[in-house]
């Protein structure tokens, strides 16, 4: 009976520390995979607080926050809501944001590619809707790191946030969300 009972309340606190939060101390965590290699969280905004002011040009300040380690300098979001207008607005550990998009018209597709973080260190990824949500705000995000590729001196480039990456890369990885 007491062996039920543990293992019901460490499943049931498992299920609390892997929820979504809507501050950045409380964030969930994410582990970046591979490059080669996406992974898919499904979640919703629910009826969030505000933690931060609307970015991006938007007018709605409802969020969720998820925490990562970078593991190389780069990495993807790919944000998907039949909800919301998704906004992605990156952060450093001190809360600043490094990176904020919100290019997509309405509800639709938004992809951040960010190439300037420091493996080690600590960052958030914000999502919040541009105007407010329909429904209970269901989202699925795809996620990847980026790592910075040597390149040899015949390949052809091309700039992502400043930093080149090689046109074949490119090309795969953006057609892989057509």
């Amino acid at each position: 009976m007491m062996k039920g009972f543990i293992l019901i309340l460490t499943l049931a606190l498992s299920g609390i520390a892997f929820c979504q939060s809507d501050t950045p101390d409380g964030s969930a965590s994410l582990i970046l995979p591979d490059y080669e290699s996406a992974l898919i969280e499904t979640s919703a905004i629910f009826t969030t607080t505000s933690s931060g002011p609307a970015s991006c040009g938007a007018s709605s300040t409802d969020d969720v926050f998820y925490e990562f380690t970078a593991v190389n300098p780069g990495v993807e979001f790919v944000l998907n809501s039949g909800q919301f207008d998704g906004v992605l607005d990156l952060w450093d550990a001190g809360l600043t944001s490094l990176e904020c998009i919100n290019t997509a018209a309405g509800i639709g597709e938004e992809q951040m590619w960010f190439t300037q973080l420091v493996p080690g260190d600590t960052y958030y990824l914000r999502i919040h809707s541009a105007d407010g949500v329909s429904g209970t705000g269901d989202f699925n995000l795809e996620y990847r790191s980026l790592p910075t590729r040597e390149l040899a001196a015949n390949y052809q480039t091309t700039s992502i946030d400043g930093d080149p990456f090689r046109i074949f890369d490119f090309l795969r990885l953006s057609l892989i969300h057509i």
